[in-house]
C-alpha cells in the first residue's frame, strides 16, 4: 500500500511539474519574453553574426583590421572587374595594397578616433551624429585622407606589391604634389564621405562603423577609375 501512495504521489508531482512548465512558457510568451524554444531558434538564426559581435568584443582591432583587409581587397577585385566584364584584368598586387592598407592604416586610425568620438558625444541620434561628422570633418578628414595617400605611395614603391613604373617617382615629390591638391581632394571626399557618415554615426553602433564604412568603400568603388596611377580619384576611394 505504501508503495502504491508513493507511485501516485511522484506521478501526481511529474504532471505538476509539466504543467507549470507548460503555464511558464505559455506566460513568458504571452508577456512578449523569450522561451527556451525562441532562444535556441535565435541563437541559430544569428549565429555567424554573434560569433562575429563575439570577436569584436574580445579581439576588436584584430577583427576590424581583417575585415576591413578583405572587404578592401573585394573592392579592387570589383573595380578590375567592373571595368572590363568581359574581360577583366584583375590586378591582384593591387587588391593587396587595398587589403594591407585597409588592415594596418584604415582599421587601426578609425578604431582610435571614432572610439573616441564616442567616448566625447555618445552614440546613436541625429544631433550626436551630426556633432560627430562635424568634428571628424574638420579636425580629422583631412590629415587621415593624406596620410591614407601617403599609404598607398608607400605600398606603390614596395618590392612585392608594388607598380615597378611608380617604384622610381619620388615619394617626397609625390607627397608635395598632393599637399597643393589637398582642397580637390577633399571637396570630392566631403560629396561621398560626409553623408556617408552621417548614417554611420547616427544609426550604426560604434564596433560595427569600420566594417559600414569598408563595406561602402568597396561597394562605390566600381564607380569609379581603377587606375592605380589615377591620384585624382583617391579622394572618393579612401577606404
Amino acid at each position: 500500500v505504501g508503495q502504491g501512495a508513493g507511485s501516485r504521489r511522484m506521478g501526481w508531482a511529474r504532471q505538476r511539474c509539466s504543467h507549470n512548465a507548460s503555464t511558464s512558457g505559455a506566460s513568458a510568451a504571452a508577456a512578449g519574453l523569450p522561451t527556451l524554444g525562441t532562444a535556441a531558434k535565435a541563437t541559430h538564426r544569428g549565429g555567424l553574426l554573434a560569433r562575429y559581435q563575439r570577436c569584436l568584443e574580445t579581439q576588436p582591432l584584430l577583427t576590424k583590421a581583417l575585415s576591413c583587409a578583405l572587404i578592401s581587397a573585394a573592392g579592387a577585385v570589383t573595380a578590375d572587374v567592373a571595368a572590363n566584364p568581359r574581360s577583366p584584368n584583375i590586378d591582384l598586387r593591387r587588391a593587396a595594397r587595398f587589403g594591407l592598407a585597409g588592415a594596418f592604416f584604415t582599421a587601426p586610425t578609425c578604431h582610435v578616433w571614432w572610439g573616441l568620438l564616442g567616448k566625447w558625444f555618445g552614440a546613436g541620434g541625429f544631433r550626436c551624429g551630426l556633432t560627430k561628422v562635424t568634428v571628424d570633418t574638420l579636425l580629422w578628414a583631412t590629415p587621415w585622407q593624406f596620410g591614407f595617400i601617403a599609404c598607398v605611395y608607400v605600398l606603390e614603391a614596395a618590392p612585392v606589391v608594388g607598380v615597378p613604373a611608380l617604384q622610381r617617382l619620388d615619394l617626397a615629390t609625390q607627397l608635395e604634389s598632393t599637399l597643393h591638391r589637398m582642397p580637390e581632394i577633399m571637396l570630392d571626399y566631403a560629396k561621398v564621405w560626409v553623408p556617408v557618415q552621417l548614417v554611420n554615426f547616427t544609426f550604426v553602433p560604434v564596433p560595427f562603423q569600420v566594417l559600414c564604412v569598408a563595406t561602402t568603400s568597396a561597394t562605390a568603388r566600381p564607380t569609379i577609375s581603377p587606375t592605380v596611377s589615377d591620384r585624382r580619384t583617391r579622394g572618393l576611394a579612401a577606404f
